[in-house]
């Protein structure tokens, strides 16, 4: 069985292990990440390995995991081109 890890904000991303799932009288299905730290880092890996143009959900993938504002991210892919 396989999770589909959607809080990553990317459609792509589905977890084989390194996961539990338990369900809850109050909250229903509570999933737990062994190592989010360490899956996130491997995500960012992936995403700047493949070498192509980022969607919109990668990009802020890489954002919100980087912690870098607007005018950081702008100014990066300005001297990127």
């Amino acid at each position: 069985m396989s999770y589909h890890y959607l809080e990553s904000g990317l459609p792509y991303v589905w977890l084989e292990d390194g996961y539990t799932i338990e369900e809850d009288e109050v909250y229903g299905k509570l999933v737990s990440i062994e190592d989010v730290q360490g899956l996130h880092d491997a995500i960012g890996r992936f995403i700047i390995d493949e070498r192509r143009t980022l969607i919109g959900a990668e990009f802020r993938f890489l954002r919100t995991e980087l912690e870098w504002s607007q005018k950081q991210t702008a100014s990066i892919t300005r001297h990127r081109r």
